[in-house]
């Protein structure tokens, strides 16, 4: 038997999808039917939208980005005023599940499995995933030498050098995913020479190093983004968003780059559950105290 579980981070993010307006207006059709507001209920008509358009965000009845509804054609198709849609669109805006730009609100929530974090995957192929155009964008790079604080979450040698890199990469031209890399240059003498935006820094590793990647360790924390991240993605200061620490191995299980990536979108990951097996482990564990 294998049970899938959900787990949810309501987190928030800036950005805007461009479509035709009739893809719009069929979309708006499609969700407000599926809307149920029952006038003798003692529960206000706002708070029934919000929890109707909560369960359809949940359920992945919206997909990631796409437009909620015209505030003015909802409460026409609902019979329902513009301000109680507001309510009910504020709500969900408060608590992450949209997004807004301008008067307009967005569905800010993608769907992963666990086999997408399983492996090593590049980040533009992560964003062609989520079916967006992925670009990047350099905001920094310098050397740098280690310090002791930075010695010891990232396992350099205090002293030695480092080439530093931030890069801000973005889908459909809105920020996504901010990555802080570090590089040893006693093994990438000259990298900064190398390195530039048309070739992936794992490609130019090998051209030039023959370094090949074989693992990556990595932690995901849900975190409050300081103020200078979350003014990169044009959310509140403090907003919930992830961070994620990596420290990726070559062939020879030498560091080669310790990385600080962060994103402020809301996802939910699925995976699945094997009961036998935890079953099976925990009896295994047992009979070893």
């Amino acid at each position: 038997m294998t049970i899938k579980m959900n787990h949810l981070f309501y987190l928030s993010h800036f950005i805007h999808l461009k479509q035709q307006n009739g893809r719009w207006i069929f979309m708006l059709k499609d969700k407000i039917q599926m809307i149920k507001l029952d006038r003798r209920s003692s529960l206000s008509l706002s708070s029934q939208l919000y929890n109707e358009l909560k369960s359809l965000i949940l359920d992945r009845h919206f997909t990631y980005r796409e437009k909620v509804c015209d505030k003015a054609q909802c409460a026409k198709a609902l019979g329902i005023t513009e301000i109680e849609v507001s309510k009910a669109f504020d709500q969900l805006h408060n608590e992450n599940f949209l997004i807004k730009e301008d008067d307009t609100y967005y569905v800010n929530q993608y769907d992963f499995s666990s086999d997408f974090f399983s492996r090593i995957v590049k980040v533009y192929d992560a964003i062609k995933a989520m079916n967006l155009e992925p670009s990047m964008e350099e905001i920094q790079r310098k050397i740098l030498k280690v310090d002791h604080a930075l010695s010891q979450k990232s396992k350099f040698k205090v002293g030695s050098k480092l080439l530093y890199v931030r890069r801000l990469y973005k889908g459909n031209g809105q920020p996504l995913i901010l990555l802080d890399s570090y590089y040893d240059l006693e093994l990438f003498s000259n990298l900064d020479q190398y390195m530039n935006d048309d070739t992936p820094i794992y490609q130019t590793l090998f051209d030039h190093y023959q370094t090949v990647i074989k693992k990556s360790h990595r932690i995901v924390d849900v975190v409050n983004l300081p103020k200078d991240i979350a003014k990169i993605f044009h959310v509140r200061n403090q907003t919930a968003g992830f961070k994620v620490t990596a420290e990726t191995y070559n062939q020879y299980e030498q560091l080669v780059e310790y990385t600080e990536g962060y994103s402020a979108d809301n996802y939910v990951y699925e995976f699945e559950i094997n009961v036998k097996e935890i079953i099976q482990d925990y009896k295994i564990m047992n009979q070893n105290i």
